[in-house]
């Protein structure tokens, strides 16, 4: 059993993890020093760089089509990648100090109806990556875009109408809404954790083990984001610490498995 723990340390590629490490604490401590200045300004911030990791990503989906196409793993991640940074945009938008959005909404509400839903359609997204990937042999692209598309579009629809349930009330807090939202997400990723490695869908083990981190870092960024009362709470800071991580883990999932090493599949075929 040593033997092969040793083994299984040696196999291991560390130098990259240790790169990532260095550069995730790097940007983990400049962020928190905006964030003792400018909270708004930190959170735009914070947002942006997972939003611009999806745009890397969709990148990456547009130059790779044909190589990719036939991994539908990676290829309907990263379309719901894409369609969940555009719900992110509006969760931005929607933060109290921008004023983007009209007097006649309750701004921590909605930036928050807006953070739910994007991280359910990405959890949801993932999940049913897994599955399609799993039982699915010949995948309509065009079903999932316009299916992500219709999903999205719907969903902001709703939020922008009312149509939302109501994710914090002024004087209390977070609702009871929210934090069984935030619950359900959870157990969304942490199926799709279990799923991925029930199945082996990634045949390299070290972007296999990257994948289940980049899972537990999303779990812990959404345990997080049902602790804090107020956006300056230290629980609200830890919650975008571990997203920002979680999406450097998966971009870097991506872009590897597509650029960096195509030849090193990510799907088990």
């Amino acid at each position: 059993m040593i033997q092969y723990v040793q083994q299984k340390v040696k196999a291991f590629k560390w130098k990259p993890i240790v790169i990532f490490i260095v550069t995730t604490l790097l940007v983990g401590g400049i962020l928190h020093q905006i964030f003792l200045r400018d909270s708004v300004l930190y959170h735009t911030i914070s947002e942006l760089i997972t939003i611009l990791v999806s745009l890397l990503i969709i990148v990456i989906l547009i130059s790779m089509w044909k190589h990719i196409r036939t991994k539908p793993l990676i290829s309907i991640i990263c379309i719901s990648v894409f369609f969940t940074s555009a719900v992110d945009v509006f969760h931005i938008l929607a933060f109290p100090g921008l004023g983007y959005f009209s007097n006649t909404f309750e701004l921590l509400n909605l930036t928050l109806s807006f953070w739910i839903f994007a991280r359910v359609l990405q959890a949801s997204g993932i999940l049913f990556a897994i599955l399609i990937s799993k039982y699915v042999n010949n995948v309509n692209y065009y079903i999932v875009i316009l299916s992500f598309f219709t999903v999205t579009t719907l969903g902001i629809t709703f939020i922008l109408q009312g149509y939302f349930p109501q994710m914090y009330e002024v004087g209390v807090g977070l609702t009871t809404a929210k934090i069984i939202n935030e619950y359900i997400i959870i157990v969304l990723f942490a199926i799709s954790g279990y799923l991925i490695f029930k199945y082996r869908l990634i045949s390299d083990n070290n972007m296999l083990y990257l994948f289940l981190i980049f899972i537990l870092f999303q779990v812990i960024s959404e345990f997080f984001f049902t602790q804090y009362t107020l956006t300056t709470d230290n629980a609200f800071i830890a919650g975008h610490h571990f997203k920002n991580v979680a999406s450097f883990t998966i971009g870097y999932i991506l872009l590897k498995s597509t650029i960096i090493a195509p030849n090193e599949t990510l799907y088990n075929e």
